[in-house]
């Protein structure tokens, strides 16, 4: 199936661009290390996401080629 989409802003919280002090340079830069841990290197890859919108439609992951569950956002977060 094919949907068309368009590129929406984010919050810029993963990429570091929202400055917040609760994650400096941003929750993708701060979980880097634990990534490379479980064998996802992302040194090559821009720190941050591409949102887009597919509305009317939704997209739901059926089956995750990886999942890491035990990668905390920040150390004051669950």
């Amino acid at each position: 199936m094919q949907v068309h989409g368009i590129v929406i802003q984010g919050h810029g919280v993963a990429s570091g661009q929202a400055n917040d002090p609760r994650f400096p340079g941003g929750t993708l830069q701060m979980q880097k290390a634990a990534f490379q841990q479980r064998g996802l290197d992302l040194s090559p890859y821009f720190p941050g996401t591409i949102n887009v919108s597919i509305r009317p439609h939704t997209y739901t992951v059926q089956a995750a080629r990886y999942t890491f569950r035990t990668v905390k956002w920040a150390s004051d977060r669950p």
